[in-house]
């Protein structure tokens, strides 16, 4: 009989009148007797209307009023409402139910209906509105009804997963203060808790009195505590507790092996993993899964060995192995992308394509980073563009990576025209699109630009966040603005963002660029006792207990800022004193990289001590710390400046034994020190030997090459090069500018002529360029309409060059008497000279206030 009246409540709902709020309970008595409202109904009609959250709220409040039987408004339909509420984030209303329920009297209907309502607001996510009803049902408790397990259970994982794990341990003193057994889930989640902040140690010992406290660790409490150990890259002490659970009886399964696995090729030990994979897992009858082996394609990615990941996959789809996914393949994708081998991506991506495997919106925006990061943007675009043909919509993350494309390759004004192309597609830009063309701005010191866009961003609602600072912070700070950046500082601390390790990092690179390697070892110092107060202004508060525990934990010292503060004492030549900070950093547990060892192996080359170089390689490789292509560049280039190029080639010889490649860094160090010492041939053969390597060949090496032969005199040869080099990369200003002073030099006006023409055309300024001299050959040759044709040029181009030009060609004019023309190019080149020194005033910078350039950002923050 209730169902029927469900369907007349539900055909009530329907009215357009109804939904917009009008008379709606009037309609409800009306139509229901209170005699038959019971909670079978409530709970119908609340399920049938959940898509309906208001409606259902005003009818669950006008069903709750309607009698003083309260089984009316049983568990049933409290648990309906609590989750209609909770999806329908409808906070206010929930707090309503709940302080309905807090002066609930009866504790009978109460404390089992504020159970529901904690459990329906943790698993929400409403962690404060889940605790703050808990703490009423605790008053309930004090006068009899029991708490259990569960309910702690609930918040715990709530608290944890809202990333909140210093509660943890409070609910649980609360569990033992109440008497509480906690179970193996408690345990559990107490054992996530510890390894989330990083105290794995602590978790270990816990997990070790379990069996004392009546509880059993079990192989999920085993496989947390594995994953604490390889996120702490602990993974010798994860490959133990393998052996350790075995002997306790507990059997490892897949989803634990899985966890080593991971850890093991995150820290580059591919072949450990292997081993477990090969033996370890079929010997305990666990089978390896697609998650496994998309661990060791990322392990052997990672270690460069993407080949080796490619034999893996096709064994993956031909031998009896798990199938790939689409993590397997983009895995792999994303490696050769990095590496910049889009030809054999691309292969991947029709490989895909042709059997089947849907290409997802990540997939593309893989071969987007790709293309992007070789600077290929319009290739990119036409990406973005197929994409949309695929019927893949692009997302934020497509439209943030071309921004930081184009950014990076000086594109800002067209990044941000990307904004308007977003907002026409649907998507909105988010604070790591304005941050990156913020950046942009920044690092190419447009000011007025950078602080219209933190202005915009403002106005469409989007907050910068810290690494928004971070850029503005950075922007300042290299140039030495000190007063700017600690006021930029303190409008982050005012917008309630607290500044993290990288903030405190830009500082310390501030101060060590502008000398002050002194200050920036204070300010480090002082990190690991007052954290982000450190660069607060506030000295002295942690040891009066004052500072934020919290800024102290996440603004701890890293790699980074002991290799910014070695890297500035090795540049004031204070050797000994970064050796000692590199002890330091060691002794303070920060697991030294490849970056801070090469900082220090760069400080020793250039004091020529390449012994205490070599000796840092080798002691890198013996603490499993594997050097770079990078470090080998720089342990040749010091080769090269003690002129030992036979050593250098030899050491890219080990190098390239050891499976890494040379770049073309790698090559132009060598190549300047062969045209340096006058071996050109031998500098042309690399050159070649490159080109047949497939090695992209860069301007760089061509500049080496076309000055070495330039000043050699092999003119004709530096030409040929010019020639060359034209046809395989882009040329920049030093080419042009080399090989026109260099037939300047030479005395061959007429081929130097062309050259300049390339230089005015593609706008290089002509700083450094030699055009007086080809004007003075030209006169020499009384080639003096050539002469005249030059000046002609490089005014319609707008330069604004050194009058100086001019003489030449009047004194050529004098010496003809041809006295006309000498006075019209000496009024011209008055006004040249006017035009210069008008410009170079008002290139002076006027000094403000504070002795900085002002304060550009503290404005635009407000």
């Amino acid at each position: 009989m209730w169902k029927h009246y469900v369907t007349r409540v539900c055909l009530l709902f329907s009215e357009q009148g109804f939904r917009r709020g009008s008379n709606l309970e009037h309609a409800l008595n009306s139509l229901l007797n209170p005699q038959i409202i019971t909670p079978s109904l409530v709970a119908e009609v609340l399920d049938v209307n959940k898509k309906h959250p208001s409606l259902a709220w005003r009818f669950f409040k006008w069903a709750s009023g309607k009698t003083d039987n309260h089984c009316r408004r049983g568990l049933t339909s409290i648990r309906a409402i609590s989750d209609i509420l909770c999806n329908a984030k409808m906070v206010a209303q929930l707090r309503e139910l709940c302080h309905n329920l807090y002066e609930e009297k009866d504790t009978e209907i109460a404390v089992p209906a504020l159970w529901i309502l904690v459990a329906r607001l943790a698993k929400a996510g409403f962690v404060d509105e889940a605790y703050e009803t808990f703490e009423e049902l605790k008053k309930k408790n004090d006068i009899g009804i029991a708490l259990n397990s569960r309910i702690f259970n609930v918040l715990l994982e709530a608290f944890l997963k809202k990333d909140m794990p210093e509660m943890v341990p409070i609910l649980y003193r609360e569990m033992w203060r109440r008497k509480i057994q906690p179970d193996a889930f408690t345990f559990n989640i107490m054992v996530q808790a510890l390894c989330a902040v990083n105290r794995v140690d602590d978790a270990q010992t816990l997990v070790q009195k379990m069996g004392a406290k009546g509880c059993a660790p079990n192989v999920f409490t085993y496989t947390i505590l594995a994953k604490g150990f390889c996120e702490t890259s602990r993974t010798e002490r994860a490959l133990e507790l393998l052996e350790e659970m075995r002997l306790q009886g507990c059997n490892p399964n897949t989803v634990t092996y899985n966890t080593v696995i991971d850890g093991l090729c995150k820290v580059d030990s591919v072949e450990k993993a292997e081993q477990l994979v090969q033996r370890q897992m079929p010997g305990h009858g666990c089978v390896p899964n697609v998650i496994t082996y998309n661990s060791l394609i990322y392990g052997l990615c990672k270690v460069g060995k993407i080949e080796s990941a490619l034999k893996m996959l096709k064994d993956m789809e031909e031998k009896l192995l798990p199938s790939p996914d689409t993590t397997s393949f983009n895995t792999i994708l994303d490696a050769f992308c990095k590496e910049g081998k889009l030809k054999k991506a691309y292969k991947i991506m029709e490989h895909m394509k042709s059997s089947g495997y849907a290409c997802n919106v990540v997939y593309y925006n893989i071969i987007l980073g790709g293309l992007a990061n070789l600077g290929r943007i319009f290739e990119a675009r036409r990406v973005l563009e197929e994409m949309v043909a695929d019927n893949i919509a692009p997302d934020v993350v497509s439209y943030n990576i071309l921004v930081d494309g184009m950014c990076r390759e000086g594109m800002v004004s067209d990044a941000k025209m990307i904004l308007k192309a977003m907002r026409a597609n649907g998507i909105k830009p988010d604070t790591i699109t304005y941050s990156t063309i913020l950046n942009g701005y920044c690092k190419r010191g447009n000011i007025s630009q950078a602080k219209e866009l933190v202005g915009e961003m403002l106005r469409e609602g989007l907050l910068p966040n810290t690494a928004t600072y971070n850029i503005l912070i950075q922007s300042v700070s290299k140039d030495g603005r000190v007063s700017e950046s600690e006021k930029l500082l303190q409008k982050m601390r005012e917008r309630g963002l607290t500044p993290d390790t990288i903030t405190c990092n830009i500082m310390i690179q501030g101060l060590c660029k502008n000398g002050n390697v002194d200050k920036a070892m204070q300010v480090m110092d002082s990190m690991w006792l007052q954290g982000t107060d450190a660069i607060s202004g506030h000295p002295g508060e942690a040891s009066l207990g004052l500072v934020n525990r919290n800024n102290i934990e996440s603004c701890f010292p890293n790699a980074v800022t002991y290799s910014t503060v070695i890297d500035g004492l090795c540049k004031e030549d204070r050797l000994d004193e970064a050796k000692r900070r590199f002890v330091e950093m060691l002794e303070k547990g920060i697991k030294s990289d490849a970056i801070v060892y090469s900082t220090l192996i760069d400080g020793f080359c250039k004091q020529g001590e390449l012994s205490m170089a070599f000796k840092l390689l080798n002691e890198m490789q013996t603490r499993g710390c594997g050097p770079t292509r990078g470090t080998y560049n720089i342990l040749m280039r010091g080769l090269c400046s003690e002129g030992e190029i036979d050593r250098a080639y030899k050491l890219l010889e080990y190098m390239q034994k050891k499976g890494y490649t040379p770049d073309a860094f790698s090559y132009t160090i060598l190549m300047n020190c062969l045209c340096e010492g006058g071996r050109l041939n031998k500098a042309q053969a690399l050159l070649d030997e490159m080109w047949k390597k497939g090695i992209a060949l860069n301007a760089s090496l061509f500049n080496t090459l076309i000055d070495g032969f330039g000043k050699a005199g092999k003119v004709d040869d530096a030409l040929k090069l010019l020639k060359r080099a034209e046809t395989v990369c882009t040329l920049d200003a030093f080419s042009y500018g080399t090989m026109f002073n260099t037939l300047c030099k030479h005395g061959r006006p007429l081929d130097a002529q062309p050259i300049l023409d390339i230089i005015l055309q593609k706008g290089f300024g002509l700083d450094g360029i030699s055009y007086v001299e080809l004007i003075r050959s030209l006169c020499k040759q009384e080639k003096l309409d050539e002469a005249k044709t030059v000046l002609i040029k490089m005014i319609d181009k707008g330069c604004i060059f050194d009058p100086a030009a001019y003489v030449p060609l009047m004194d050529a004019y004098d010496k003809l008497g041809i006295r006309h023309e000498v006075s019209k190019l000496g009024d011209a080149m008055m006004k040249l000279a006017d035009l210069r020194d008008e410009i170079n005033g008002r290139a002076v910078p006027q000094p403000k206030e504070d002795g900085f350039r002002g304060n550009y950002w503290h404005p635009s923050l407000h």
